[in-house]
C-alpha cells in the first residue's frame, strides 16, 4: 500500500503536461485496473498522486527537473528503471550528480546486461553510486501469477519441495503470452 503522503512521479521523454499525462493514464491504465474492481474514489485518489516529469534520460542536465519535482517530498525515493541495460549506469550517475542517490532505492529491471561481462560491469558501476542495500534487481516475471503459483506449489507442498532443488533441476523455462507487451509503450 502506498503511504498516505506518497507520490508516484513518472518520467518519460515526451514533453506533455500533468493533465495530458493523467488523461493518458486514465485511458491506458484504468481498463486494466477496472478488471480487479477498484472503486472510483480509490482510482481518483491514485490519479491525484501521479506527477509527470518529461526529460531525456540521456541528458544529465535534465535530471535537475526531476530533482526539483521531488524536493517537496520527504522520505525514501524509489527509482524503478525499466530501461535498456545500457542506460542503467548513465541514469544512476545523473541521479547522483543532482543528489538523488541519498535516501533512495534503485530498482534495476532485468535484463541486467547482455552477458556476464556486461552484467558485472553494470553491477560494479551502480555499486559505486549506490550502496548494495539500496540496490534491487528484479525480473518482472517474478511478479506474474503463474510464477507466484509455482513458488507456492514448491514451498507449500511437502511432496514437491525436496524434488525441486537445484541439485535435481537442470533448467526451468516459463513462457507467458502477454496481451500487453513492451512494443506498444509510448510514455512508459
Amino acid at each position: 500500500m502506498l503511504n498516505p503522503a506518497g507520490m508516484i512521479v513518472s518520467v518519460a521523454r515526451e514533453a506533455i503536461d500533468q493533465a495530458e499525462y493523467r488523461a493518458w493514464v486514465e485511458e491506458h491504465v484504468k481498463p486494466h485496473v477496472s478488471k480487479i474492481g477498484v472503486d472510483e474514489s480509490a482510482w481518483r485518489s491514485f490519479l491525484e498522486r501521479i506527477q509527470y516529469v518529461g526529460l531525456d534520460l540521456g541528458r544529465a542536465e535534465d535530471y535537475v527537473l526531476l530533482r526539483d519535482a521531488l524536493v517537496q517530498y520527504d522520505g525514501t525515493r524509489v527509482f524503478y528503471l525499466a530501461t535498456s541495460p545500457k542506460l542503467f549506469v548513465p541514469i544512476c550517475r545523473a541521479l547522483a550528480a543532482v543528489g538523488l542517490n541519498q535516501h533512495a532505492r534503485i530498482v534495476l529491471e532485468k535484463p541486467l546486461g547482455y552477458d556476464l561481462k556486461s552484467s558485472n560491469a553494470i553491477n560494479d558501476a551502480v555499486g559505486e553510486i549506490f550502496q548494495e542495500e539500496q540496490i534491487y534487481r528484479i525480473d518482472h516475471y517474478l511478479g506474474k501469477e503463474p510464477v507466484q503459483n509455482l513458488l507456492t506449489l514448491r514451498f507449500g507442498n511437502a511432496l514437491f519441495e525436496p524434488l525441486w532443488r537445484r541439485e535435481w533441476v537442470e533448467s526451468i523455462q516459463i513462457t507467458i503470452a502477454e496481451e500487453l507487451g513492451v512494443e506498444a509503450r509510448r510514455l512508459l
